[in-house]
C-alpha cells in the first residue's frame, strides 16, 4: 500500500512535489549478505553464477545490490550465506523493481532489485538423508 506524504515545500516556494511513503506489513532487517544468483531455470553451463549483496531482508524478500541490473518480473535462483559464509538459505525469487545506484563510491553497485521469494528452503531444516529419499518414479 503507498500513501501519499504531507507536503513540506509550501511555504518555501519550491515546486510542490508529492513523495511517496511505502507502509510494509512485515519488518526488514538490515543486513548484509553475500549473495550467489544465477537465472532461473539454468537451461545451459554457460550461465553465470553472480555475486550480490544485501541491503536489507524480509521473511518474504530483499534487496540486492548488483553489478547489472536485470529485467522486472524475471526469475532468479538465490543462495544467501550466512556470516559464517557458509549457504544459509537456497530460494527463486522474482525481481519485483530494479533501481539505479547513484552511490558512486568505489565498490558500490550498479544496481539495486527487489527481490521477493517464491520458493525456498533454509538450510538445516527438515532435511531428508539422501540415503532415505526415493528415486524419481519409484515407490518404496
Amino acid at each position: 500500500m503507498t500513501q501519499a506524504a504531507p507536503n513540506t515545500q509550501l511555504t518555501l516556494g519550491l515546486p510542490q512535489k508529492t513523495l511517496r511513503v511505502e507502509s510494509r506489513m512485515e519488518a526488514r532487517e538490515e543486513a548484509v549478505r553475500r549473495v550467489e544468483y544465477t537465472s532461473f531455470p539454468r537451461v545451459g553451463t554457460d550461465t553465470l553464477t553472480r555475486v550480490g549483496f544485501t541491503r536489507n531482508v524480509s521473511p518474504s524478500g530483499m534487496a540486492l545490490g548488483v553489478d547489472e541490473a536485470l529485467p522486472v518480473g524475471s526469475l532468479v535462483r538465490v543462495i544467501v550465506q550466512s556470516v559464517d559464509g557458509k549457504p544459509d538459505f537456497d530460494a527463486v525469487a522474482r525481481v519485483a523493481w530494479g533501481r539505479e545506484s547513484h552511490d558512486g563510491a568505489p565498490g558500490a553497485p550498479a544496481s539495486w532489485l527487489g527481490l521477493v521469494l517464491v520458493a525456498g528452503v533454509r538450510r538445516g531444516l527438515a532435511r531428508v538423508p539422501r540415503s532415505a529419499a526415493t528415486p524419481l518414479g519409484r515407490t518404496a
